[in-house]
């Protein structure tokens, strides 16, 4: 397996000066939004009404100012449907809600907009069933006590734990919207768990973690979050392998702090098939041995709709690790980020790029069922939206060495096509075949969720 692979320091300060400078300048260049500003009266369809009033419908548990805060038509402006369908997929994204309509409605008075939801199962235990790094064999079940919607709010409690492959156990809550007009947000999670290691210079073994990460951030507009991080976590190891990982001690104790900022400017968060998104973030940790590591970088995804409901999605990211390099803290692939094609391959290395393309296909449109009102599960299983696309993609990633030039990098590659069912609850089932240069027989891959 490979470990090693290639940028000297110039090339990187360079690669990341125009990464800060790059995402600095969409902050500063965009709007809050795509398209009109929030006080446009520039009109998509011809329409001169104002809008008079807004009704929300629907809403039995979550709080109205949940659903009006997603949105930038606002009474007394010039009526907007391109507008309008943005808010719509916004409050789609708040992933409460099993269906979403918003209907203009002319009034005497000017536009009326009807905001209709039908709201999905908040509060429920859960079965625990995931893949661990994208793959169907090494999976972990468990149960989870799930709140999405504590109080009305979209506040979110997570208890989870888990045995099979990398067992553990995690506690979260994220509060969205702290403070009213201060737009702050928080979130804390408590977390431990067995994870197979990353390191590739012996046979794989299991280390230990365990840790709090607590983060408070502000949100700007509608899609702009800044947000900082402090956290401490501890990393075990086997005793047979801490002299040669860690210089003697058998468990790394890991403060960190850190900034993140982001841009989401996407339509969908389960499907994304238009609109942006760009992250910059960058985090110091300090460890034993006087261990002192900075870890950057950036993630930027487009999607660029071409009518009749196919689009192209595109993203590439780069990852640094600065300073004091332990090889528990390096980028690798074949883990949690892999590349479709080469899915079995592993690298590691202080510096990571990786780069996706797919064209994204509706094949079936997404329809919404209902289960009828007297059977039990009625209650949480009405307007569930179910549909089919395809993808054809191509993946490619490298790894390399900071004080190794970037052009001898090795340049990780494969390309496929697949199958996207869009499902209640857990919104996406993705099953594809992919090949690469080297290989003539395909990957088959099932994985939820998609994959950028």
């Amino acid at each position: 397996m490979k470990k090693t692979l290639p940028a000297d320091r110039s090339m990187l300060k360079v690669s990341m000066a125009l990464l800060i400078a790059l995402f600095f300048g969409l902050m500063m260049g965009v709007s809050d939004g795509i398209g009109a500003p929030p006080n446009s009266a520039v009109r998509a369809d011809g329409d001169s009404l104002r809008i008079c009033t807004v009704v929300v419908a629907g809403n039995e548990k979550t709080q109205e100012a949940v659903i009006l805060r997603e949105m930038r038509s606002q009474v007394g402006q010039i009526y907007d449907s391109r507008l309008v369908l943005a808010d719509q997929k916004r409050i789609e994204n708040l992933l409460l809600f099993n269906r979403v309509e918003i209907m203009p409605i002319p009034t005497d008075e000017g536009m009326s907009l009807l905001v209709l939801v039908v709201e999905r199962l908040y509060f429920f235990p859960a079965p625990v069933l995931f893949a661990n790094e994208h793959d169907v064999e090494k999976l972990s079940y468990g149960l989870a006590l799930i709140h999405q919607n504590l109080f009305g709010r979209a506040i979110s409690l997570n208890a989870a734990g888990w045995g099979g492959y990398n067992p553990g156990g995690q506690l979260q809550l994220r509060h969205p919207w702290i403070g009213g007009s201060n737009n702050l947000f928080a979130q804390i999670e408590v977390f431990w768990k067995k994870r197979e290691t990353h390191i590739l210079i012996t046979d794989r073994f299991d280390e230990t973690h365990r840790g709090v990460v607590m983060a408070m951030g502000k949100r700007w507009g509608h899609h702009f979050y800044s947000s900082v991080q402090a956290g401490y976590r501890t990393i075990e190891f086997p005793a047979e392998y801490d002299r040669s990982i860690t210089g003697g001690d058998t468990v790394e104790k890991l403060p960190s702090v850190g900034v993140s900022l982001r841009y989401d400017g996407r339509d969908r968060l389960t499907y994304p098939k238009s609109g942006f998104y760009l992250e910059g973030y960058g985090q110091k940790i300090i460890g034993n041995m006087d261990v002192k590591s900075i870890q950057c970088g950036t993630d930027g995804r487009i999607y660029l709709p071409l009518g009749a409901g196919v689009s192209v999605a595109m993203r590439g990211a780069a990852d640094f690790l600065l300073g004091d390099q332990p090889q528990f803290l390096w980028q690798s692939i074949g883990f949690d980020e892999r590349v479709r094609g080469r899915f079995e391959q592993c690298a590691a290395a202080d510096s990571r790029l990786l780069g996706s393309v797919e064209l994204r296909l509706p094949i079936l449109p997404i329809r919404y069922i209902s289960l009828p009102p007297d059977d039990l599960l009625a209650l949480f299983a009405q307007e569930m939206p179910i549909g089919l696309s395809a993808g054809i993609f191509y993946d490619g990633a490298a790894l390399w060495q900071n004080q190794s030039p970037l052009q001898k990098a090795e340049w990780l590659d494969g390309w496929g096509i697949g199958l996207h069912f869009h499902l209640p609850y857990i919104h996406l089932l993705r099953f594809e075949a992919a090949w690469n240069s080297r290989q003539g027989k395909p990957e088959y891959l099932l994985d939820l969720s998609v994959w950028f």
